[in-house]
């Protein structure tokens, strides 16, 4: 009897191990890879980009790896510009998985994560609401220059210094230029504690997020977000950090609805959002602004 489950074992490990590679054939030639593993063990985390320039040397400027999913790798100008640019609305899709959706509480939304019409709508209106404050021309070399102002002053103390670490002031003046645009303020140097919370908080996830193999088996295998191990440590602790920043920037969003006027010309970028969404909702659309 136990000798039957052995050999129905291996037919089973076996039919799984000719169905692997019968798969890994169709795409770009790159390093075989393991089942299940796939190409983990052979990449070298700290220096991802010196590793893909080694793999390329030996299979061309297009390949594949697997991590454990497939990932197609394109490591030359010329490929990149056919594939993007020639080629764009064949690659202009987006991955779809929990991993990849982490930062969005709905599915197909935002500009960064939504895709096809979705995606063509929402960045034609994002295009065009930046032209109107100023993108490429002096209005917004302007807004950028009053954030740049108060980083000279926190540099001019620095100067007094032994030591200076700039990356705090350059953190802020970024955080700013883009606060500004968002939602019309910028974080007091003295009392930026909201900057530091979700500069902390997206710091921790992307840490977490490169560093946890875990994360990269949820990524092939949605699935093992419910174990009990494996799930908290490569989805639940993410998801937990990534609710803090969008429950963070629902906050601002809500602040922002209090003293919103809907007939004026927008201030903001969320204002100009908001708007936008009230006349959809008036109009019956309102499938992919929320």
């Amino acid at each position: 009897m136990a000798l039957s489950y052995i050999v129905v074992a291996l037919v089973c490990i076996a039919y799984y191990i000719h169905r692997y590679y019968k798969n890994v054939a169709r795409y770009p030639p790159g390093p075989t890879p393991l089942p299940f593993l796939g190409n983990l063990l052979q990449i070298d985390k700290c220096n991802t980009h010196k590793c893909f320039e080694r793999m390329s040397a030996t299979y061309g400027p297009v390949f594949t790896i697997f991590l454990p999913k497939p990932t197609v790798i394109i490591t030359k100008l010329p490929e990149i510009k056919e594939a993007l640019v020639k080629k764009g609305d064949i690659f202009a899709g987006r991955p779809s998985n929990p991993i990849d959706n982490i930062f969005t509480s709905f599915k197909n939304g935002g500009i960064i994560f939504s895709q096809n019409e979705f995606w063509r709508d929402q960045r034609r209106y994002a295009v065009h609401t930046l032209r109107n404050f100023g993108m490429g021309r002096n209005l917004m070399e302007e807004k950028v220059m009053s954030s740049v102002a108060t980083m000279y002053g926190q540099v001019d103390e620095l100067a007094q210094q032994d030591k200076a670490d700039m990356n705090w002031p350059l953190q802020l003046c970024v955080g700013n230029i883009i606060n500004k645009l968002l939602f019309g303020y910028h974080f007091p140097v003295n009392d930026c504690a909201k900057f530091v919370f979700l500069k902390e908080g997206l710091e921790n996830v992307i840490v977490r997020m490169r560093n946890r193999i875990s994360v990269l088996f949820i990524q092939a295998n949605p699935w093992m977000r419910h174990l009990p191990v494996i799930g908290w440590n490569g989805y639940g602790e993410l998801r937990a950090d990534c609710m803090k920043i969008i429950n963070f920037v629902g906050d601002e969003i809500t602040e922002h609805k209090k003293d919103l006027d809907y007939n004026a010309e927008p201030s903001t970028f969320t204002a100009a959002y908001l708007q936008e969404i009230r006349k959809r909702e008036q109009n019956g659309n309102t499938d992919s602004y929320s």
